[in-house]
């Protein structure tokens, strides 16, 4: 696929493989170009550049994953992912109450288990019980409604319950 078109589809999925295999640099390298690849406008680029994000989190490179979800955000405002993303940098750099904000709007418009579970975490941690509840709850309803369209979630639903069963 590479060889034929190394298109935006092609890139993003050889740094896949590569972060799958632990090679982290060679990942960072492919999510680059795979960036450059894209027109650089739209839902694709701030896909890219989301995961470049997760890429720089990855290497505990907070300020270039801010960066990352910013310009995702600037180019698609509406992505559960990419709000996932800045709360992950907002906890980091201490800014719990605005992950927490962030979170609740992104999951308010677009029910995400990942951004609802680490919304709960993050109210757990912040004493927000109740919220905390609700929030693992809505996680429990959404993994009830994939399961039930057919989604295959196991993994997803064993490491929830594992973590909060």
């Amino acid at each position: 696929m590479v060889d034929l078109r190394p298109s935006l589809a092609a890139l993003s999925r050889v740094s896949y493989i590569r972060q799958l295999n632990g090679d982290l640099d060679g990942a960072m390298t492919a999510m680059g170009q795979a960036l450059s690849a894209s027109a650089g406008v739209g839902y694709d680029t701030a896909r890219i550049a989301t995961l470049l994000g997760e890429l720089h989190l990855l290497r505990g490179e907070i300020d270039a994953a801010g960066r990352s979800f910013d310009a995702a955000l600037e180019l698609s405002p509406d992505m559960a992912s990419t709000a996932l993303g800045k709360a992950k940098v907002q906890e980091a750099t201490g800014q719990r109450d605005l992950a927490i904000l962030t979170l609740k709007s992104a999951v308010d418009r677009f029910p995400d288990p990942a951004a609802a579970r680490f919304l709960g975490e993050l109210q757990a941690l912040d004493g927000q019980n109740a919220d905390a509840r609700t929030s693992f709850q809505l996680v429990q309803a959404i993994h009830k409604l994939q399961a039930s369209a057919g989604a295959v979630i196991d993994l997803e639903v064993a490491l929830f319950e594992a973590d909060h069963g």
